[in-house]
């Protein structure tokens, strides 16, 4: 699978303790950093066929398994697609961990997001790769696989940001 980053935002409980992050894991027609000699552009639309096949996406720190701050199939992380891009929002454990996560993403130490993904290699539509001005850019249309959601320390894009409200 491959990974990509953007922005998440952290939202309040009413009582006013932080115990969600939400955000958009991708923005469409947002141009990434440079991938390792590309730069690719996430079309609208690109997730619909992966959300639609309905698997089990995780909301992860920075794609490590083993660090789960919640999961679509147990109602804790929810993922949509919308006008601006890939929405998630993940309810925070109250463990150590999500804890610690919501201390990080509060402070900015924490402040981007990513996504990994898989195309279908049988859909010749799923992404595109031109040069434009000397630069390789990869269009992707259509995403068959989504497996995860998560804050990261490295992002693609450098147009992330989070924020507690």
């Amino acid at each position: 699978m491959e990974e990509r980053s953007i922005k998440v935002e952290v939202r309040a409980a009413a009582d006013g303790t932080p115990d969600c992050i939400e955000g958009y894991a991708a923005v469409f027609d947002s141009m990434s950093d440079d991938l390792g000699g590309f730069r690719e552009v996430i079309k609208p639309g690109a997730f619909t066929r992966a959300l639609e096949a309905g698997s089990d996406i995780l909301c992860v720190v920075d794609h490590d398994r083993t660090k789960l701050l919640g999961r679509t199939s147990s109602g804790t992380c929810k993922v949509m697609q919308d006008d601006r891009g890939l929405f998630f929002r993940c309810s925070m454990p109250p463990t150590q961990l999500g804890r610690d996560m919501m201390a990080l993403i509060a402070r900015g130490d924490y402040s981007a997001c990513s996504f990994k993904f898989g195309l279908d290699p049988e859909d010749d539509e799923a992404d595109e790769w031109e040069e434009k001005s000397g630069v390789i850019v990869r269009t992707i249309r259509s995403i068959a696989l989504l497996g995860d959601v998560c804050p990261v320390l490295s992002p693609a894009y450098k147009s992330t940001s989070v924020k507690v409200a």
